[in-house]
Formats: C-alpha cells, sequence, structure tokens
C-alpha cells in the first residue's frame, strides 16, 4: 500500500506515499542467511535476533548500499557470493528497529486500522450467512499478521484457526504454530486451534504415488483439502451443506496471477468457501514492519532466508529455497530425497552424476505419468473417466482398496462409509452430486456412477 525508500539512519527503510524514487520492497537478513551462504568469511557482525540488512532478490544492501549479490545455487551446491569492492571487511551493525518502527508508526497504524476495519466489515457482512469464520494459520509470515489483525478485531469465541499439517512442513513451522497457540490461548483462552492432516504420513503416499509435480498435484487434494473438509464436515455433522469464510494471508506482489484475486471470493477452492484477503495489497516490507511493530514469532525459515514458508519440499519449489532446505533441515528431508532419488533411477538413469543433474535441473517437477515409479499399488493401474450426463463413470481397473479410496480424493467433496466390504457415499462436485457403490473392495474394477 505504501511506497518504500531506504532509511540510512536506522539502517531500515521507510514507508511513506510521498517517496519520488521509490524501491522494490526489500526483505530483511538475518545472521544465519549470512553463516549458511558464508558471509562470515568476509564480514564481521553479531548474531543478534535483528535483521543486519535487506535483500531484493539475489541482491544484498546494507544501509541503501549494494554491497553483495548471491548467484547460482542448488538442491546439491552453495550460490556463489560476489562482495563489492567497496564492501569488503566491513562490519555490519543491526537495523535500528525502534528508529525505524517509531519512523514508520503512522503508516503502520493506517495498514492495521484498515485491515481491521476491512475485518468487522466482512464479519458483519457474512455473519449468519456462514457456519464458521475460520484463520488459515500456515506458520509463515503472512498467516502470523492475519491472525494477529483478527485477534484485534473479532471475539475469540467467533472463530476458530485452522492449521492444514501437509507433514511436509518444515520443522521450525510445527514450533511457530505451537507457539502461536501458546501465546494466543493465553490471551483468549475461549479461541480454539485445529489441526487438520490426512492419517498418512506424507512419506507413504510419495512412495505410492511417486513424487507430486506441476502438472500431478494430487498432494494438494490429498493432504490440504480433504483433510480440511473432513475436519470441518465434523464441526458440523448435522449440516452437510455448510458454508465458511476463511481470512487468509494471500497478497498481491506474491505472483501476477495472484495480483488479480478479488479482496473476496467465492467458491475459488471449493464452493463451501468464501476467501477473504486481509493484507492482499500489502508487500513484503510492510509484512514484517507489522512482525517487527507487534513483536510476532517469525518462522526460523526466514532467518535462514526462505522467502516463502510452505512444503519442504514442492514441484513449485525453486533452486533458492531447495538449497536452504536440503541443507538447514538435511535430517528432516533425507527420506523425500530418497524417493526422489529412487525415482530417477527407475527412470533408467544410474550414473550418480546424472541423477543429481537430473534433479537439480528440476525435471522431477515436469512428471506427467506413472512411468518411475516403482509401485505395487500403481503397476498397471489405469483410471478413465466417462462424462455420461447426467452421472459420472469412474472405472478404476487392476489396483486395491487403498487406492480406490485414495484415487476419490480428487473430487472436492466426499461422504463415504464402508457396508459389508462394500463403500457406498457421495461426491459432490460443484452443485452436482453423484452417488456411488463400489464392492468387492480387494479386487477387480470400480465402477462409480
Amino acid at each position: 500500500m505504501f511506497k518504500v525508500a531506504w532509511d540510512i539512519e536506522s539502517g531500515g527503510i521507510l514507508l511513506s506515499n510521498d517517496i519520488l524514487e521509490p524501491i522494490v520492497p526489500p526483505r530483511p537478513v538475518f545472521f544465519e542467511e549470512l553463516d549458511l551462504l558464508g558471509f562470515d568469511k568476509y564480514w564481521e557482525y553479531s548474531r543478534v535476533q535483528e535483521p543486519l540488512l535487506w535483500s531484493i532478490g539475489r541482491k544484498y544492501y546494507y544501509k541503501g548500499q549494494l554491497v553483495a549479490e548471491a548467484k547460482g545455487g542448488n538442491i546439491f551446491e552453495a550460490p556463489k557470493i560476489t562482495i563489492s569492492e567497496k564492501s569488503k571487511n566491513i562490519s555490519l551493525e543491526p537495523i535500528n528497529l525502534q528508529l525505524m518502527l517509531d519512523k514508520n508508526r503512522y503508516a503502520l497504524e493506517v495498514l492495521e486500522n484498515e485491515a481491521i476495519d476491512f475485518i468487522n466489515d466482512t464479519y458483519q457482512r457474512y455473519k449468519g450467512k456462514v457456519d464458521h469464520f475460520i484463520v488459515s494459520y500456515s506458520g509463515g509470515k503472512d498467516s502470523q499478521v492475519i491472525l494477529d489483525l483478527v485477534s484485534r478485531a473479532l471475539p475469540p469465541d467467533e472463530y476458530i484457526v485452522l492449521f492444514t499439517d501437509t507433514t511436509m512442513e518444515i520443522p521450525p513451522t510445527y514450533d511457530a504454530y505451537y507457539q502461536t497457540k501458546k501465546y494466543y490461548q493465553s490471551l483468549y483462552p475461549n479461541l480454539i486451534f485445529y489441526v487438520a492432516r490426512n492419517e498418512q504420513h506424507s512419506y507413504d503416499l510419495w512412495k505410492v504415488f511417486g513424487p507430486p509435480s506441476r502438472i500431478i498435484r494430487w498432494c494438494c487434494s490429498v493432504y490440504k483439502t480433504s483433510p480440511q473438509v473432513r475436519l470441518l464436515r465434523a464441526l458440523t455433522p448435522d449440516k452437510p451443506n455448510f458454508k465458511i469464510l476463511v481470512f487468509d494471508g494471500v497478497r498481491a506482489d506474491e505472483s501476477a496471477r495472484r495480483s488479480g484475486y478479488k479482496r473476496i471470493t467465492e467458491g475459488v477452492k471449493h464452493n463451501i468457501q468464501i476467501n477473504a484477503e486481509i493484507i492482499k495489497h500489502w508487500n513484503v516490507a510492510e509484512v514484517f514492519n507489522y512482525i517487527f511493530y507487534r513483536e510476532l514469532i517469525v518462522n526460523q525459515g526466514y532467518r535462514f532466508g526462505l522467502n516463502r514458508i510452505g512444503c519442504s519440499v514442492c514441484p513449485f519449489g525453486s533452486n533458492w529455497s531447495e538449497f536452504i532446505v536440503f541443507n538447514v533441515y538435511k535430517e528432516f528431508t533425507t527420506e523425500y530425497f530418497n524417493i526422489l532419488f529412487d525415482y530417477v533411477k527407475n527412470l533408467s538413469i544410474s550414473d550418480n552424476n546424472e541423477i543429481k543433474k537430473y534433479l537439480i535441473e528440476g525435471n522431477w517437477k515436469k512428471r506427467a505419468g506413472s512411468y518411475g515409479i516403482n509401485s505395487q499399488f500403481l503397476n498397471n493401474t489405469r483410471i478413465d473417466f466417462i462424462d455420461d450426463n447426467p452421472n459420472l463413470e469412474c472405472i478404476i481397473s487392476n489396483t486395491n482398496s487403498y487406492v480406490k479410496i485414495e484415487w476419490l480424493k480428487i473430487f472436492e467433496q466426499i461422504n463415504k462409509k464402508n457396508i459389508h466390504n462394500c463403500l457406498v457415499g457421495e461426491i459432490k462436485i460443484k452443485n452436482k452430486s453423484i452417488n456411488f457403490k463400489i464392492q468387492n473392495l480387494n479386487k477387480g474394477k470400480v465402477k462409480i456412477n
């Protein structure tokens, strides 16, 4: 919402609409990132909680001056850093946060007040029309700000906090969640936190279905949408057609696609959900300034240089994020790495250097079929959809009951129960309901109509 400029005095930034030559909003850089990249070989700095400088893309700025740049880097190799000639052997002073926040107090109050007004207006508009108001908490910076703003606007018994645990989160995300829960429940004992989680760890289904890709995004429906819907249905057992309004942290500057979103949207993710983007027009510098202003929890991943917090291994992850995650959280990511390594070997690539090249280039992220997946569950499995209005016929051949049930999760909503080795239920797609019946769960073919 505000333009950004360097503030030499504090070592920070200024937020104002009177700035004549604004800069691209930067993110703060902490000592953990400098240590990881090897800047300690060139600069002196203290291991303090405050940020030490700023980054725009892969370029580093200290008191408004470009001092270094990082290039390259991937899952196996560290980025190469270049220090400007004038910046060698400098001693970094921490950013004077208090001075920076004092200078930005007016802008931060404007941001906060507008956001709270939006929350209140949205609440009044949809009160009585939805069954739940939800704060979507991910452990990242944006959701941390969203929760704080909603907590200042609404009574704690008027909304719930929902954390969807994909089991692929980096370790500090779980730390952030439990710390956040403890803090807000100490302030608001009536505030309820829920965790939505698939019954099986992601390791297991990576081995069954293969690594998710940008084309085959099975992980989103199986580990995000389905657990959320199942939890919410359990909270509203007497109302199958429930509605929810989700306050989330989507921001326009995160991508060109997101910049086109409306601030309030209905039915974008699935038809039970309304999304309200509270900080849609905030930039990354404003988000971090608000976090410092309100002394909110900072996920450790940001301190190591991650731009975004999400699944530890993701087909949409960058080489930069993979370098950080696979090096800082190596113990946690080893299982995923082994699965990826086996997947590439199953493609008849046996040379270790060629396997590394395949992973560095991100070719696993382009997977469009089952080739390379050595799974007893998927061998010779086939799924066919036949659109025969008003029914949808789905035939899954040569598989077992486990995969049959998991395949059904690609649909938006599913109610199911097991009766005498026969799975019966209802699938909802948009405004259409389709009944299904699966007999002989342990063998044969499946027909859904």
